[in-house]
């Protein structure tokens, strides 16, 4: 086990039952997820799966990530190239290519200000924000040590549709181009499609 994973295991609010993330040394708690959080994630995990496969990386969901700057956070999912990553305590130790987090509103403050930063100190290649309530993604790129919004994709009712000119439809974006795997392109539908619809 890492120095940095003993260094939390032994934090003195750290409880082996709570789940919670360290944030600049601070313990904060998170509720459980609602269905709506985890059905996007695992439409996301079930993209990204045959891609990750393929250039053998591995795909993540609702796993610890202990970053080398003493962090301690459980993103929604995640890409990790390097199997060495994976600790002997089935946790990660180092940096991910990719994240993603599923806003909620318990964790939509930290996801969008200190989170992200600290990802992007940590050499986070890329950073998809996801909004369940307006069906949007942000994905955000590193350029040098910050974050730059790359592009927000929507995911449009058909009603929606209808109400958009000629040229804002022209202008409608419905695959996500994943930037650590060239070939991949995710719909943005699937990824909040409910297996009720």
């Amino acid at each position: 086990m890492s120095g940095i994973a003993l260094a939390l295991e032994n934090h003195p609010d750290a409880d082996q039952n709570d789940w919670f993330e360290i944030i600049e040394g601070v313990k904060t708690m998170a509720a459980s997820a609602r269905f709506n959080h985890n059905m996007i994630g695992t439409n996301i995990l079930f993209a990204f799966l045959q891609y990750s496969v393929k250039h053998k990386m591995g795909t993540v969901y609702d796993v610890d990530v202990y970053l080398p700057d003493g962090n301690l956070f459980r993103p929604d999912i995640y890409i990790i190239s390097d199997p060495a990553l994976f600790g002997e305590d089935g946790k990660i130790h180092g940096v991910p290519e990719l994240v993603v987090e599923v806003l909620s509103r318990s964790t939509m403050k930290n996801d969008l200000g200190i989170k992200k930063n600290i990802y992007a100190r940590n050499g986070v290649k890329e950073y998809w924000i996801v909004y369940p309530r307006d069906k949007t993604v942000s994905v955000y790129k590193l350029s040098g040590a910050a974050y730059v919004l790359d592009e927000i994709y929507v995911s449009y009712t058909q009603s929606e549709l209808e109400t958009l000119s000629d040229a804002e439809r022209a202008e409608v974006k419905t695959k996500i181009p994943v930037g650590i795997f060239p070939e991949a392109l995710v719909d943005v539908d699937r990824i909040f499609r409910s297996p009720f619809d």
